[in-house]
């Protein structure tokens, strides 16, 4: 590709999606809707569920900018168990990367091998106070090292890293929709604080950075009915942040919408999302996402064509943001990232697994990322109601000459 920028060597691989719900190209079921939500009274829900997950993956790379080139590999392996009951949502996340590589700058006469490990602890719990508020946090611990071997002089430098994060947020709904004809008004705000530190070490001086942010936001939506048994639902959210540390200061004013769209008779789903910061004290920090999805699966839920079209900009709905839904079943997906600009069309066919034991759905894609283009071909294993399984290939192809980097991803989520 034509930067070796999201290769970061070690750099650990975000907890996977809920193995059963988030998966590429698996034609997923609708929401759960806001009548059949569990409610914390409702004793047929208590049992506590138990979901352990596991990733591996292994990315090769080769990049190019300027005079300087760089190629390596990157392994990970991530590990997670959470429980689930009718109130409250437990779990902890382990990951491990393991990086190496090299790099050489002929102008400057300079080249070299670069090694690197990273491991990261990620708790994370989700509370329903009641029925209309609800709490959650993460935190987050990483640390590692970075070495790297000069040609020329044979030295090795090597330097320590070491990641905190820390995020906290509630939700209350002030005006619930069976009280005002369908129209719900919430308020949530959150708190994000991150710090990253590196040691000295030969010419590499010291270096610690720190960001944190708080929002206070106000939700208003409403579910309509169509004609054919459809359902629409706008959303709109306005608010206050403050971001204060090492990058943006001052505070903000955001603006964020949903329109959601479905007809199950049809098999049709559409979703627009828009986000951005209306204007902010940091004249010069711009924020704005918007993503959306198209789906068509007209037959059985899980059996049959399914095609989903995908476009955003920016990180349109981030790990905190599907944290403040009800209907998050496992935390496990709740990964903090910026994908960027993107569109992803994903085309997928279910059909019954070996010895007509679940539903075995392979799927193929191509994700445009940026000034890049990733080909997808996998597929996923439904065993049973407890049991999942999915494999990927994916080879992304930077939109000029330059290499591809290639990678194949294995997932496994197991339900007690």
């Amino acid at each position: 590709s034509d930067s070796a920028a999201p290769h970061t060597l070690g750099a650990p691989a975000p907890p996977p999606a809920s193995a059963a719900r988030r998966t590429l190209g698996a034609p997923a079921p609708p929401p759960a809707s806001e009548e059949n939500a569990p409610r914390s009274g409702d004793d047929s829900a208590a049992a506590a569920r138990w979901t352990a997950w596991g990733r591996g993956a292994s990315t090769r790379f080769d990049g190019q900018e300027g005079d300087l080139s760089l190629d390596g590999e990157v392994a990970t392996a991530t590990a997670g168990v959470d429980v689930q009951t009718i109130r409250w949502v437990a779990g902890v996340a382990v990951s491990h990367s393991h990086g190496t590589g090299g790099y050489d700058a002929p102008a400057a006469d300079d080249s070299g091998t670069l090694d690197s490990s990273l491991t990261s602890v990620t708790p994370y719990a989700r509370f329903a106070l009641n029925d209309r508020v609800l709490l959650w946090g993460v935190l987050g611990q990483g640390d590692g090292n970075l070495t790297l071997s000069e040609d020329r002089t044979g030295a090795d430098i090597r330097t320590d890293l070491e990641m905190t994060m820390a995020a906290l947020g509630v939700r209350g709904v002030v005006l619930p929709a069976e009280r005002a004809n369908g129209f719900e008004l919430a308020v949530r705000s959150d708190a994000l604080a991150v710090w990253m530190d590196s040691t000295a070490s030969g010419d590499m001086l010291a270096a610690e950075t720190e960001t944190s942010r708080l929002r206070l936001m106000l939700e208003g939506s409403r579910a309509f009915r169509t004609d054919g048994g459809g359902s629409l639902r706008p959303t709109l959210e306005l608010g206050l942040r403050h971001d204060d540390g090492d990058a943006e200061q001052g505070f903000g004013l955001e603006l964020g919408g949903r329109l959601a769209w479905s007809s199950p008779g049809s098999g049709l789903m559409l979703e627009g999302t828009v986000r951005g910061v209306l204007a902010h004290e940091d004249e010069g920090y711009e924020d704005l996402s918007f993503g959306g999805s198209f789906r068509f699966d007209p037959g059985v839920p899980g059996r049959g064509l399914a095609l989903v079209v995908s476009p955003s900009r920016g990180d349109s709905m981030n790990g905190a943001e599907r944290m403040w839904s009800p209907h998050q079943q496992s935390m496990s997906g709740a990964g903090f990232q910026n994908r960027g600009d993107r569109i992803e069309t994903l085309l997928s066919y279910g059909l019954a697994g070996p010895r007509g034991r679940g539903d075995l759905v392979p799927y193929a894609g191509v994700e445009q990322w940026g000034d890049s283009r990733s080909f997808l071909l996998g597929g996923r294993w439904e065993i049973n109601r407890t049991m999942r399984l999915e494999v990927r290939a994916t080879r992304r192809q930077g939109l000029g000459d330059g290499p591809a980097d290639d990678s194949v991803q294995l997932d496994f989520a197991a339900d007690r």
